[in-house]
């Protein structure tokens, strides 16, 4: 197999065998449950290989095929990974083929990325390997947003049994992991293609991860720690549910927690959805489950239903109130139907008739945080597959949780590998954010997990158990919690430049080299080599052609209106994609005002100064009054919240999100749109420019909005909010600050492509230097002027709008 020759005279059916064998080995991959027949072949290993059968098939091919390919990989990998979604409990035929749709939804992802490696191996051939694995983490990120997010089969998930090679996730998140993965593949494979000496990458692949791991494992875990006691009560759906459940599941649940408590924890957790009760609503729930926690003297840890949400709560000894958790993100279409708020049609769907018993129940999201303040250490709680995202649970730690607790009921899955695979995932949370994690499972599987991702104390599946042990406590926060995924961002950015380029010259310079192993004769004849016709359907710009130089007036004019329809289809399809991730991106949009606020009640006194110096101590990591290591998070006042002031308020919010989200979505097409309507008038050296500027303009872009986000924004705030009168409380608008918020960072991102046109117009000679030095002081006049207008009154966000 050293040549691959072979691979071009294939049948179209023996190169569908070979995308389903790499689907299969991933598959592999993936935890089993241990009484499955081939158990023993269940192996995280695989993943390093199993990439290597599709990239043979995608030698050669274009788009199409490419695609094609990708998709029946990722389908089997699907299929044989999640077969246990369709032994959910109750369910009637359409789960079943729902569990074949959503490996067909999924397939897509995997198919997206080989088609658009075809497309960048059609040009630069071997080299496009090195943009595998950031091709591949860039749509395992967009698989993990929305409301249909699903990043359970991430394949860096599949490496969180080898904690030995994955702790450079502090940095990377399980992205990186993913990129790892992918990128032995791609030396195998060249090493199985080309030279053997990518075999030596790949033991340097190996090395690098492991004495990084040894180095960060060697560090002492901390002595100080949390006592955890975790209750697996073995109770089905029925004996929740059904008659005396609440007395029947009550009794289980309090005969293991005395168990437990004789072991002397600090906290008890119970799982999802634990009491089929409300303990607000219904003050007999509330009242046994406090004698509990008064007779045993141990804070706990409880799911329950609430209102029309799925919670958590933390009963503590002698206290009143109750604090709770609402689950942030639910399970698409068994908890709710993805989009219904933003498409009313998907409303009157009755899911239930078409799904027997397990119609989405329809819960409402949870818009906060929690932390709770146990007397030793805060910690927050994961409640089932939210454990599964890692952004979410980054999320949690950086509001100050020091031990996390996942809360879950596995039993809908019966004893298959899903409840081994949702234990995993929670192994790699821990690596990321070096925070231990204490699962509670209602049938199973209950652990811990500690820092470094290493388990212990797991319980069997289906049986009764308690779990009790000590979790450290007291880990720096990683890069990964404070930053989140910057890394995936990397990817993207790097992706999008590669098809910047890529177009640039559409027609693909193909020379003799390595990566060509046989003469264009031995190809075969099925095979669509020429992957432009399927991408470009226009004729690259000539810089002397007669056509350009001769091109009637009325021509232009016809070229810049398709050039305007082809940035506006882009401008659509951005718009429609941020529409559909409005509340998400709310959520973002909101929270520098959130911080502000929470920050200026925290200050207790007001004044410009003193905000700003907060703010400034914050960003250098030195607080001016070091807070308690477990004072709770506050919440939002009631009183300070965003304000919808007539009845389309959000609707019109979610238009305007849309549209700035979607221009900026659009900018590359946009921008390159522009450059092949001017590019006929330019000469060849002022073509070679088109890869720079588009770049350099998206990064400015870029770079001015991040600006705006993280610095001006938040400066702004508290410059407004501290003005405010002692006896007055402000109330903001919603629309009016998202308006602002929008308007802010489009201003910022437009000024910072100054630069980049100064720097065009240099390069085409419009702009020289005689005629800068001639107007530099009104033009720096004139900067500082917009920029006072243009910024919130403070001279930081004048300056970071007219330095650029």
């Amino acid at each position: 197999m050293s040549n691959p020759r072979f691979v071009l005279a294939l049948t179209p059916f023996y190169r569908l065998l070979l995308a389903a064998l790499s689907g299969a080995l991933l598959s592999l991959a993936f935890p089993s449950h241990p009484d499955h027949p081939l158990a023993f072949l269940y192996h995280p290993l695989w993943a390093h290989c199993a990439l290597v059968p599709l990239l043979l098939v995608l030698k050669d091919r274009g788009f199409k095929a490419g695609f094609a390919a990708g998709w029946i990989s990722g389908l089997v990998w699907n299929l044989l990974s999640l077969y246990w979604v369709a032994y959910t409990q109750g369910g009637g035929p359409a789960v079943v083929g729902g569990t074949g749709l959503m490996a067909a939804y999924l397939g897509l992802f995997t198919g997206l990325c080989t088609g658009l490696f075809s497309v960048l191996a059609a040009r630069w051939g071997a080299k496009a390997l090195a943009l595998l694995p950031l091709l591949w983490t860039g749509q395992e990120y967009l698989l993990s947003l929305g409301e249909l997010g699903f990043p359970w089969l991430l394949l860096g998930h599949s490496q969180a049994a080898l904690p030995h090679f994955i702790q450079y996730a502090t940095w990377t998140g399980v992205f990186g992991v993913s990129c790892w993965v992918v990128g032995l593949n791609a030396l195998l494979y060249s090493a199985l293609v080309g030279r053997r000496i990518f075999l030596a990458g790949v033991a340097l692949g190996y090395l690098l991860p492991w004495i990084h791991a040894q180095s960060a494992m060697a560090t002492a875990v901390p002595t100080e720690g949390l006592r955890i006691g975790l209750i697996q009560p073995n109770t089905t759906y029925a004996d929740k549910w059904g008659p005396n459940g609440l007395e029947r599941t009550f009794s289980a649940l309090a005969t293991l927690s005395r168990q437990a408590a004789k072991r002397d924890p600090e906290l008890l957790v119970w799982p999802e959805t634990a009491v089929p009760c409300d303990p607000v609503r219904r003050a007999g729930c509330r009242d046994r489950i406090q004698a509990l926690v008064e007779e045993l003297d141990t804070p706990l840890l409880t799911g329950a239903p609430h209102a029309n949400y799925n919670a958590a709560f933390f009963v503590q000894p002698g206290a009143v109130s109750l604090p709770s958790y609402a689950k942030m993100h639910l399970v698409p279409f068994g908890e709710r139907t993805p989009y219904r708020d933003a498409i009313p049609l998907l409303r009157d769907i009755d899911w239930t008739r078409l799904t027997g018993d397990l119609g989405p129940a329809e819960f409402a999201r949870g818009t906060e945080h929690a932390v709770f303040a146990h007397p030793r250490h805060p910690f927050a709680v994961l409640i089932c597959f939210e454990s599964i995202f890692p952004d979410l649970v980054r999320q949690h730690v950086a509001a100050g949780a020091r031990v996390l607790v996942n809360i879950t009921n596995d039993s809908w899955f019966g004893r298959s590998a899903g409840p081994y695979q949702h234990a995993l995932i929670n192994a790699m949370r821990a690596v990321e954010n070096r925070t231990a994690i204490a699962r509670a499972a209602t049938t199973g599987i209950s652990l811990f997990i500690d820092p470094f991702g290493r388990t212990y104390e797991a319980t069997d599946l289906f049986t009764p158990a308690v779990a009790v042990a000590t979790v450290p406590v007291g880990q720096p926060a990683t890069f990964y919690t404070r930053y989140g995924d910057i890394f995936a961002w990397g990817c993207l950015l790097i992706i999008l430049v590669a098809f910047v380029a890529r177009f640039r010259n559409p027609r693909p310079a193909r020379e003799p080299a390595e990566a060509d192993y046989e003469p264009e004769a031995d190809h075969d004849p099925g095979v669509d080599h020429d992957i432009d016709a399927d991408h470009d359907s226009e004729p690259p710009h000539e810089p002397d052609s007669p056509r350009e130089a001769n091109m009637p007036f009325l021509d232009h004019l016809e070229e810049l209106r398709w050039r305007i329809l082809k940035a506006l289809a882009a401008l659509v399809v951005g718009a429609v994609i941020c529409f559909a991730f409005s509340d998400s991106i709310m959520q973002i949009l909101t929270r520098p005002y959130e911080e502000a606020v929470l920050s200026l009640e925290s200050q207790q006194s007001s004044g410009v100064v003193l905000a700003v110096k907060k703010l400034v101590s914050q960003w250098l990591d030195q607080p001016d009054a070091a807070p308690e290591p477990d004072a709770p998070i506050p919440a939002l006042p009631p009183a300070r919240r965003l304000q919808a002031l007539r009845p389309m308020t959000y609707f019109f919010i979610s238009l305007q999100i849309a549209f700035v989200g979607g221009l900026l979505l659009a900018l590359p097409v946009i921008f390159y749109q522009a450059w092949r309507f001017v590019a006929p008038g330019l000469l060849q050296r002022e073509k070679r420019l088109t890869l720079p500027i588009i770049s350099l303009s998206v990064l400015c872009f870029s770079v001015g909005a991040m600006i705006a986000y993280y610095i001006v924004l938040p400066l702004g705030l508290r410059f407004f909010l501290a003005l405010e009168p002692p006896d007055m409380t402000s109330q903001w608008a919603a629309d009016e600050y998202i308006g602002f918020v929008l308007r802010l960072i489009a201003g910022f991102g437009i000024v910072f492509e100054m630069p980049v046109l100064s720097l065009f117009l240099a390069k085409v000679g419009v702009l020289t230097a005689a005629r800068m030095r001639r107007i530099r002081r009104y033009a720096i006049i004139g900067i500082f002027v917009l920029g006072a207008i243009f910024t919130p009154p403070d001279p930081v966000s004048q300056l970071l709008m007219a330095l650029p």
